[in-house]
């Protein structure tokens, strides 16, 4: 358990990575089947995968 404020931030900042992290796995899992089976992405999985990895570069760029 967190013992300072900052230790809380980074706790909640690491789930949240891993929460992203988790959401753009299971969208490229997603993509990579509909590319198999239909060799291209349909537009929303695209922008949802575009979506989550912007979320992604942002929490990135804050961890930094």
């Amino acid at each position: 358990m967190p013992d300072t404020p900052l230790e809380e931030q980074f706790v909640t900042l690491t789930n949240s990575v891993k929460e992203l992290g988790d959401g753009v796995r299971r969208t490229a899992e997603i993509a990579q089947k509909e590319a198999e089976n239909a060799g291209k992405l349909s537009a929303e999985t695209k922008a949802t995968a575009d979506k989550l990895l912007a979320q992604a570069n942002e929490t990135a760029l804050q961890v930094t």
